[in-house]
């Protein structure tokens, strides 16, 4: 699994389109994080609180973020990373 890949102090960030099946996925992601505690895993968006999801009964909630063009290969998003974490 990618989380047993992170460094010590490590960033884990996904990206999903908005989707019904993302937010599925991302709410199954963040109930395993839930059962971590918070030195080990601390959640910031889209919901910054450590609780259970409000929106899983509604069925399903996404949000629009500006950003940066996504990189076509992992190396243009690593060039990318690094100019931005210097700043």
């Amino acid at each position: 699994m990618l989380w047993n890949r992170l460094n010590t102090n490590g960033i884990f960030i996904v990206i999903e389109p908005g989707s019904p099946k993302g937010f599925r996925f991302i709410h199954d992601l963040r109930t395993w994080m839930l059962q971590k505690t918070r030195e080990e895993a601390s959640i910031v968006a889209p919901c910054p609180h450590h609780l259970e999801c409000p929106m899983k009964s509604k069925g399903w909630c996404h949000f629009s973020q500006m950003g940066l063009k996504f990189p076509n290969t992992v190396s243009e998003f690593i060039l990318l990373y690094c100019r931005y974490s210097q700043n």
